[in-house]
């Protein structure tokens, strides 16, 4: 009977203690065939399920798959051969001594069924165009490695002539090489097997082989582009189907769905959102967790500290066989990059599974921001929830790594003491105990910091508010020269911030200490008691250095494990945070019955009945008890005082408020236009479409009928201009026309119409109203229901709604209306443009001020403008005017005016190319000072020097006994007990004093690099900070028009924070990371110098690898950059169109583009991630690299050189630190380099143009001047910027001293010009103007915009105090601020509130209705009382009433004052003294009303006959 092995499984003598090591026959015959072919049985079961996700199938065969194919069936011949053989010889020879076995015939067996498999698996492959199989290639390499031994076997036959079976030799000569090749076919990819379909944008990881993919070597293609060229946007690849956004989101919103429909069944059942986050992503967690296990707790923490022990027990032992050091030092370098491969492919999942999950994330935030309620939307800013994207998702990403971090932290703690416990016995527990003592110091000092942070924290939301305000109001800042007093408000704040800093700057060079230190810490004090608690106890290098090699992998769960613990907490309160906000209370659009527009079963476009209203479930209602039925194709007019609810009923016809009660039905599609245009940063023509296509006819139609033909002629590209954000290249009336374009051009059946006429002069109302509105137009036939405060309208209606207090008071054609008392006074009003004054009483709902009772449907998108707390790209308040020309842009033809479409007024930012310029490097040392940037050199490389000391003295300490054996003080043989007591204890606490005092040192100088460092950096933020908010008050306003205010804020935020937070660290790790370096390589180079000749060729791939990566890594951290902030402004701008969007139901394409704007983003943010991991693998190999070569010069040197085992031991153990030094050191650097790109794009900001001086000491008016306000034009001219043509020509006019003076004319003509020229918000190209004899252009700014006295177009006002929005210079007591209050009807208001003139204003003043917000700006104006009053069409977006209740305090208050007023409603200036009317930049007419009036071809009489002040 055959045996089952023809030797013993395992020989220790033979495979080991021998100087011809071998395995057994019997070892080679079972584990070594076994363990490759049973991988790949389990891996077959594994590869069927993933074929079923693949449903394209082919019939193509490749050549690579059929030369595969012959191979596989050369082995299993050759198997096969070999296994009939045996079996023959085994009949025929039943000896003892036969070469046959049951093991190696069943090795056989195994090979043919594996090979057999494998044929499957390369068919399967083929017919499903998969390029390369991960677990082929694992099965072929340990194919090739289990086979090596047997071939080295049979080849130590040949070279001793002692082959037992020619036949067997040669079918194993045969066998290894068809191995071999096999594995070589395996490892490239089969690119004809890739579907042709598939486009080569597309990321090219999933397409590359296998060993690619473990390198990344797939990734060199874009490294190597980026080195060449600067790398843009289409260079990146796209991202793989399962990675998009919508893809991510699909699976995450299954799982949470569930969690909240449980909620539903069982009421106390709290939604988890971790729960779906596992259910999402287990598969990859799971496998990242068995990553982390095999790299940092198998590896690094077992199997490297053991071949250290051998390798310096092998330099310790003179008897040592040399084949055993050259077998350690090749296990140390697979050990380091397996390690590397292993621990790179961790990191790597993990970025994986933080790009899906953030997707995820902020692809559910996005969809539900637009469908909160009005209650959740007042308790949610646009800020926080900008915030819960950008920062608590992008926070809660990190988890995953944290997680792992946590447990693998704790059983590496666990495996290093138990092994240091083997080495150093009990003596570890007392290093444990001191590094235990340090953790309440660090727990302390970690408290603190983190108090500190959030105080630096609360401290930066602070200046970015204020931040915010001032890019937000920018305009009203210069007009009011109010800009030095937020310039030193912001100082104020950044003065805290810095503080918080600074004292963080201590504890955290007290923190480095305690992570940089505590292994050091632990080795003093191990080895303290290793050495005192036992004279037997004697360091040896082997003790020593092994220990050392574990106390260094320690410092790394040390530093980790309350990062992970604080990471997991944080991520916690993130999803927390996010988790509510995804339970808030959203809108419930089912409320509102959706018919289609052929519905038979009801009869009326619009059906209310018996329907209640309110903003939220809790709340009152705003709209009670509301009967309203619209016929399809009439016109109903709503018309009530302020604060009837108009708006609100708007938005509950829309679904936008929670009905309490009733039915409300909707028949056919429903176009809404608000009162407040809402404009995207997009063409004049994209905002029209709105997503539809383009239908030319209908399309000219409606521009026409909008009265839009005669601004396209305006605008320079036509409809192709761009509009910029919240159409800041825009007049008011444009912008509505715009938005009622819109509208008009969806095609609904039912219009909502929020008062659209208000925003346009009158004239364009009458217009828009015949043309569009009206019977006779556009939407006739359609259902409208018109919010109007325009007398004349109501004639034309086929009904009007009149709301009083939130109830329908009345609803009837008009006629009959007129006949009841109330709506008979109302109409009165309505006709003479006065109503009741009831902006004085205080509002019902105490959570808001809004006259409605907290919430206004027209004024939401004003209010989201205003919430733009910290955005990283948020939108201007603010207007340059109705004739801003525009910036150039490529040329593109217009079809509408056939212009080149060459405006493009904001540009895409600036993407810089190449490398940071060392001038950047320079300005930064400037900036922190050139001695206190040496000073931390230098105390780095002391501090790296005692270190470097301690280590070399800690290796002749353990080198005593032996020395004293070789001076033969005792003899070699005599034990260690008998060596001389007193001698012995001198040398112990001599080298234990030395070695501590070293080490005491090292804290010092830790502690005084890393302060000094942090000082000087925020020393460096300090000044740059200044001179960016210096040099940025004091640009000219076209650089805020032209710039978005997120391009602006990134600077003061998250680049400002870089410089903050993100570079002392940067360089605190780089420095040590240097000089740790330097001091392992003059380490190594000391014990074996024949390392110097490694050490240039290292160098030299070292910097070409850096070099070649650096280009890319810089480049794509850019484009990540830039591509962040299209997500947000289309975030914000979805906010603030959110009514718009949900009533034309066009949510799914905003979705949509969201998600292809993350998609863009994540490009690169993967593409930063897998360009780490390429740099990392490839640094990470030359530290192996190094590793290798001290370990085998180590070996080679051995007795040929005069050299210490301990200072070996020493260079060999710090070489299994070359890996991470390496890594570190370019990690650092690029991070550098991708930071400092912060630095040079603040420094962008330090060389802005500037405006003129705001003081001109030799030109200084007298303190009472302007004394009669005399203004006089003299051949003005003026452009916006140089290459753009005039805007304002050839303007010749007096305005006498206390004359009131009207401007007016079509839209477009220059009106708000003339506003900025006086200002000099724009100087002159042309001619000058003159106040008083005084020629405004040489006056300093400051000095000219304090004298004047102006009211805006937009009521901006800024969080603080009513004092502070009134007085922010504390220039007027309390007397003269009530008074102001009293003149401008906001005295009771004020007086209501509880703290007077110390009540809080919210951020852009959203807790005040828009009338009061005008006052406001009247009070600023009375307060001034300077001799001359502008008004730019201040009235323009208020109601009639709080018009009247502005001109009337006017006319009494500024009785002797020049006034110049831009006219929005003709009827306010019919009473001034003259009129001058503007077209196409001149001054066409200039005379009193009356005769203007009374002229024929008078273009001013034409505005008055069209806005209904004269008959026709």
């Amino acid at each position: 009977m055959l045996p089952f092995c023809r030797s013993r499984f395992w020989d220790y003598d033979r495979a080991w203690n021998t100087t011809d090591p071998n395995l057994t026959e019997c070892f080679r015959d079972t584990l070594l065939v076994w363990l490759p072919c049973s991988t790949l049985w389990i891996f077959f079961p594994i590869i069927l399920l993933q074929y079923r996700k693949y449903t394209t199938l082919t019939s193509r065969w490749t050549l690579p798959a059929i030369v595969k194919m012959v191979i596989v069936a050369a082995l299993i011949v050759v198997a096969l051969s070999e296994f009939t053989y045996m079996a023959h010889q085994s009949s025929l020879d039943a000896s003892s001594d036969s070469q046959s076995s049951i093991a190696f015939m069943l090795a056989q067996m195994v090979k043919i069924s594996s090979f057999l498999i494998s044929m499957v698996v390369i068919m399967m492959d083929c017919r499903r165009g998969i390029p390369s199989s991960p677990y082929q290639f694992v099965f072929w390499l340990l194919l090739v490695l289990c086979g090596t031994v047997e071939y080295r076997s049979q080849l130590k036959q040949t070279l001793e002539n002692s082959i037992l079976d020619k036949f067997i030799f040669s079918a194993e000569m045969a066998y290894y090489p068809l191995v071999v090749f096999g594995f070589v076919m395996f490892c490239f990819v089969d690119q004809d097997a890739v579907p042709k379909d598939t486009p080569k944008s597309q990321w090219p990881e999933h397409r590359s082989s296998y060993p690619s993919r473990l390198f990344f070597s797939w990734f060199t293609r874009l490294v190597y582009k980026g080195w060449r060229n600067p790398l843009v946007q289409k260079d990146l690849w796209q991202l793989e189907e399962k990675d998009t956004t919508a893809s991510a989101i699909q699976k995450f919103d299954l799982y949470w769905r569930q969690e909240l429909a449980k909620k539903q069944v069982t009421s106390t059942y709290q939604p988890s959102m971790i729960k779906a986050l596992w259910a999402t992503f287990w598969p990859l967690m799971l496998l990242t967790a068995l990553l982390q296990l095999i790299a940092t707790v198998i590896i690094q923490t077992v199997a490297v500290p053991f071949a250290l022990r051998y390798i310096i027990n092998f330099v310790s032992d003179n008897h040592a066989w040399a084949w055993k050091g050259y077998v350690v030092a090749v296990w140390l370098f697979l050990l380091s990059v397996a390690f590397t491969v292993f621990f790179q492919q961790f990191q790597h999942f993990c970025a994986i599974i933080a790009l899906r999950m953030r997707s995820a994330l902020i692809g559910l935030i996005y969809r539900k921001s637009l469908r909160i309620s009005a209650k959740t939307k007042r308790e949610k800013t646009s800020a926080e929830i900008v915030n819960l994207m950008t920062v608590d998702a992008q926070r809660f990403t990190t988890s995953p790594v944290f997680v792992h971090s946590l447990w693998g932290c704790l059983l590496q703690l666990v495996i290093c003491v138990y092994l240091l416990y083997q080495i150093i016995g009990p003596s570890v527990f007392a290093g444990i105990g001191a590094m235990l003592l340090t953790i309440p110091m660090v727990g302390i000092v970690m408290r603190k910091i983190r108090g500190l942070e959030a105080n630096q924290l609360t401290e930066k939301d602070a200046r970015m508010k204020v931040m915010n305000e001032i890019l937000n109001g920018i305009k009203i800042l210069k007009l009011y020269a109010w800009e030095k007093s937020f310039e030193e408000k912001v100082q104020v704040v950044r003065g805290r911030e810095l503080a918080a800093l600074r004292r963080s700057a201590h504890l955290k060079a007290i923190n480095m200490i305690t992570w940089l230190f505590t292994p050091s810490l632990i080795a003093l004090v191990s080895f303290t008691t290793f050495v005192l608690s036992d004279e037997n106890n004697i360091l040896t290098p082997s003790t020593t250095f092994v220990s050392l090699a574990l106390f260094g992998i320690l410092r790394v769960p040390l530093a980790l494990l309350p990062a992970a613990i604080t990471g997991i907490i944080q991520s916690k309160l993130s999803l927390n945070r996010i988790q509510a906000f995804l339970q808030s209370e959203e809108l419930n659009l089912s409320t509102i019955q959706r018919v289609s527009s052929d519905e038979k079963s009801t009869q009326f476009a619009i059906q209310v009945r018996s329907a209640s209203f309110s903003y939220s479930k809790e709340q009152l209602p705003v709209l009670k008890d509301i009967n309203l039925e619209v016929l399809p194709g009439s016109l109903v007019a709503v018309v009530g005082p302020v604060g009837s609810g108009k708006s609100s009923l708007c938005g509950a016809i829309l679904g936008l408020l929670e009905k309490q009660s009733g039915v409300v039905v909707v028949k056919g599609r429903v176009a809404y236009c608000s009162q407040s245009a809402w404009i995207q940063n997009l063409t004049v023509r994209e905002n029209i479409l709105f997503g539809m296509g383009f239908d030319e006819e209908r399309y000219q139609t409606v521009v026409d009928a909008c009265a839009l033909l005669s601004d396209f002629d305006i605008l320079p590209a036509g409809d192709a201009t761009e509009i910029g954000e919240r159409g800041i290249n825009l007049s008011g009336g444009q912008k509505q026309r715009i938005n009622i374009a819109r509208a008009v051009y969806a095609d609904a059946d039912v219009y909502v119409l929020d008062d659209p006429l208000s925003a346009v002069d009158a004239h364009v109302a009458k217009h828009i109203f015949e043309h569009v509105i009206g019977p006779n137009g556009l939407l006739r036939g359609k259902s409208r229901l018109l919010v109007t405060h325009g007398a004349q309208f109501l004639p034309q209606a086929d009904g009007v709604v009149f709301l009083r207090d939130g109830e329908m008071s009345a609803f009837a054609d008009l006629p009959k209306l007129l006949s009841t008392n109330d709506f008979s006074q109302f109409h009165q009003q309505l006709e003479s443009g006065q109503t009741s004054p009831t902006l004085e009483k205080a509002p019902d709902d105490p959570l808001s001020f809004h006259p409605n009772g907290g919430f206004n449907f027209a004024d939401d998108q004003q209010e989201a403008e205003l919430e733009a707390k910290a955005r990283l790209s948020g939108s201007h308040m603010r207007q340059m005017g109705d004739d801003l020309e525009l910036q150039e842009r490529k040329p593109l033809i217009n079809h509408t005016t056939g212009k080149p479409s060459n405006a493009r007024l904001i540009e895409e930012e600036t993407t810089k190319s190449g490398r940071v310029s060392w001038k950047i490097y320079g300005i930064l040392i400037r900036y922190a000072t050139v001695i206190g940037t040496v000073v931390t050199m230098l105390l780095h490389a002391v501090y790296t020097g005692f270190v470097l000391a301690a280590n070399i003295w800690l290796s002749f300490w353990s080198e005593d006994h032996m020395h004293r054996n070789i001076n033969g003080d005792i003899d070699v043989n005599q034990n260690a007990a008998n060596y001389s007591r007193s001698a012995d204890k001198d040398i112990r606490h001599y080298r234990l004093g030395i070695y501590a005092l070293l080490n005491l040192f090292q804290v010092v100088f830790i502690y005084l690099s890393a302060l000094i460092l942090a000082l000087c950096c925020i020393k460096a933020s300090r000044r740059l900070h200044n001179e960016m908010l210096h040099r940025l008050v004091r640009a000219p306003l076209v650089f805020f028009e032209t710039t978005p205010v997120g391009r602006v804020l990134n600077r003061f935020s998250k680049d400002l924070d870089t410089l903050d937070m993100q570079l002392p660290t940067n360089f605190k790790m780089w420095t040590n990371g240097l000089f740790i370096m330097l001091s392992v390589i003059i380490l190594i180079c000391i014990s074996t110098p024949w390392f110097t000749a490694v050490v240039p060729v290292i160098a030299i791939l070292y910097f070409i690898i850096q070099r070649a990566y650096i280009p890319s890594s810089r480049q794509i951290k850019r484009l990540e950059s830039v591509s962040r902030s299209p997500i947000l402004s289309h975030f914000q701008e979805s906010l603030s169109g959110r009514p718009v969007i949900l009533a034309m139901q066009q949510e799914a394409r905003f979705v949509e583009l969201n998600d292809r704007l993350n998609d863009a983003h994540n490009m690169a943010s993967y593409a930063n991630a897998v360009g780490q991991r390429w740099i990392v693998v490839r640094i990470e190999a030359l530290g192996a690299v190094c590793t290798f070569f001290a370990a085998l010069l180590a070996v080679m040197g051995k007795g040929q050189w005069s050299t210490h085992p301990g200072l070996l031991g020493l260079a060999v153990t710090f070489a299994t630190s070359m890996t991470s030094s390496f890594n570190w050191l370019v990690r650092e650097s690029s991070e550098i380099e991708a930071h400092v790109v912060s630095v040079e794009r603040m420094h962008e900001y330090t060389e802005i143009e500037q405006e003129a001086p705001w003081d001109v000491p030799a030109t200084k008016p007298v303190t009472d001047w302007p004394e009669s306000g005399h203004v006089q034009f003299q051949n003005y001219g003026v452009r916006y910027r140089g290459n753009l043509n005039l805007v304002l020509e050839d303007v010749n006019c007096v305005v006498m001293g206390g004359e009131k003076v009207g401007v007016c004319g079509r839209t477009g003509a220059g009106k708000s010009s003339l506003i900025s020229a006086l200002f000099r918000l724009v100087e002159a190209a042309t001619g000058g103007i003159t106040i008083d004899s005084l020629d405004i252009g040489r006056l300093g700014l400051h000095d000219l915009r304090s004298r004047l006295t102006i009211i805006p177009q937009d009521p901006v006002l800024f969080s603080g105090t009513l004092r502070s929005n009134l007085d922010p210079f504390n220039r007027y007591d309390d007397s003269e601020l009530w008074h102001v209050l009293q003149l401008s009807h906001l005295h009771s208001f004020a007086k209501t509130q509880e703290q007077g003139l110390l009540m809080e204003i919210s951020e852009g003043g959203e807790n005040v209705s828009v009338g009061q917000r005008q006052l406001v700006c009247l009070a600023r104006a009375l307060l001034r009382r300077s001799r001359i009053l502008i008004l730019d069409e201040a009235t323009a977006s208020i109601d009639a009433e709080c018009d009247e209740l502005i001109q009337q305090t006017i006319r009494q208050e500024f009785v002797g004052c020049t006034v110049i007023t831009v006219a929005h409603r003709l009827q306010t200036i019919m009473d001034y003294n003259r009129v001058m009317v503007l077209e196409e930049g001149r001054v066409v007419e200039f005379d009193t009303p009356e005769n203007l009036l009374g002229r024929e071809n008078s273009l001013f009489r034409n505005l008055a006959i069209d806005a209904g002040i004269l008959p026709l």
